[in-house]
C-alpha cells in the first residue's frame, strides 16, 4: 500500500502508522483521524510465513508513538483507525480482538479521549459500545465480499449489508454513517458532547 500511493493520486498511505487532523475553520471543530498498523500486533500474523514484514515491524515503538499521539492529542474528536477489530462478533480468530485488546486498550482508558475505533477486516457492520468505555466500536462492511453477523449483548448495530460509512462532525457531535450499496443510512453511531 505504501508503494501504491507513491503511484497511485487515489491512495493516500503517509506510512504504515500516521496521523492527520481535518480542521473545518466555519464550523469549528477539529477532528484527528489516527490510522495504526495492527497486523504486526497480533502474534499469529508475526509468526505467519505469509506475512513476513509483520515481523520485521517494531511493535513497542509504534504503541510509544500512540501513547505520545493520544497524549498530546487536543482536537474535538479522536479517532483510530486499524484493520483489525477489537471489539466484533466473527468466526475469526478470538485471539486476533485479544492481542489488540491487551495493547490499546490501556493507552485508549488512559487518555480517555478516543471516542471511535473504526476497523474493517471482518466485511460486515457493526457497532459496538461496551460498558463504562467511552470508546465506540465500529466495524465498516465492504464494497465485496459480504459476511452474515449476529448480535452480541453489547451490539448496538450489525447488518451483513454492502456499503460504505460517512464520518460528520461538529464541535458537539460526531456521527458515523453507515451507508448501504443503494445510498440508504443504515446506522447512524453518533456520539455528543
Amino acid at each position: 500500500m505504501l508503494d501504491y500511493s507513491k503511484v497511485s493520486r487515489r491512495s493516500v498511505m503517509k506510512d504504515r502508522y500516521y496521523t492527520r487532523v481535518f480542521a473545518d475553520e466555519k464550523a469549528g471543530v477539529k477532528v484527528r483521524i489516527v490510522f495504526i498498523d495492527t497486523t504486526p500486533l497480533i502474534d499469529s500474523y508475526r509468526t505467519d510465513d505469509c506475512y513476513p514484514d509483520a515481523r520485521l515491524q517494531n511493535n513497542r515503538q509504534q504503541l510509544e508513538w500512540l501513547e505520545a499521539v493520544l497524549a498530546s492529542a487536543t482536537e474535538d474528536w479522536i479517532i483510530v483507525i486499524g484493520h483489525h477489530p477489537i471489539y466484533a462478533e466473527t468466526k475469526k480468530d478470538i485471539a486476533e480482538q485479544v492481542a489488540l485488546r491487551q495493547q490499546l486498550l490501556p493507552l485508549f482508558h488512559k487518555y480517555n479521549n478516543v471516542a471511535m475505533y473504526v476497523c474493517g477486516h471482518i466485511h460486515n457492520f457493526q457497532h459496538i459500545r461496551q460498558p463504562n468505555d467511552p470508546t465506540d466500536y465500529v466495524v465498516n462492511s465492504s464494497g465485496s465480499l459480504s459476511r452474515k453477523v449476529k448480535a452480541l449483548p453489547q451490539t448496538v448495530f450489525c447488518s451483513s449489508e454492502y456499503g460504505f460509512s460517512v464520518l460528520a462532525a461538529s464541535a458537539k457531535k460526531l456521527a458515523l454513517y453507515m451507508i448501504d450499496k443503494e445510498g440508504k443510512v443504515l446506522h447512524c453511531a453518533a456520539k455528543t458532547k
